[in-house]
């Protein structure tokens, strides 16, 4: 995926915007096709706990819960890993695992994603 892109696919929720993890000119363009405010963070759809361990901190019950409601719509806030603050000055995270084969397909692939719903802010 090239750097500053944004794609949309579906989830087990909703159709979601995405760009990589790190790609800060797609998370900024994430942000701008949604009129979202800078201060209200976007979450990460993850394949697996192994992704999520690669910039977040999952402790044992976060663990428990993780295995006992992955893949589904459950969102997880868990701390960040000092490597991933120092780019993003993120100290917490949201992070889930969608119940969906195609999602998972392009996550597997492409690596934790930044997404958020495909509807206008506020709506």
């Amino acid at each position: 995926m090239k750097k500053g892109k944004v794609i949309c696919f579906p989830t087990d929720t909703v159709y979601g915007l995405g760009t990589p993890l790190l790609d800060f000119d797609g998370i900024k363009r994430i942000y701008d096709i949604k009129g979202r405010n800078y201060d209200k963070p976007i979450a990460v759809l993850c394949s697996s706990m192994k992704q999520i361990e690669q910039f977040a901190v999952m402790n044992d019950e976060a663990k428990i819960i993780g295995k006992a409601f992955w893949p589904g719509a459950l969102t997880l806030i868990l701390p960040t890993k000092p490597s991933y603050y120092e780019k993003t000055g993120e100290k917490t995270i949201g992070v889930r695992i969608p119940n969906h084969l195609t999602a998972l397909k392009i996550i597997k692939k492409l690596g934790p994603m930044k997404t958020t719903s495909m509807n206008q802010s506020g709506e």
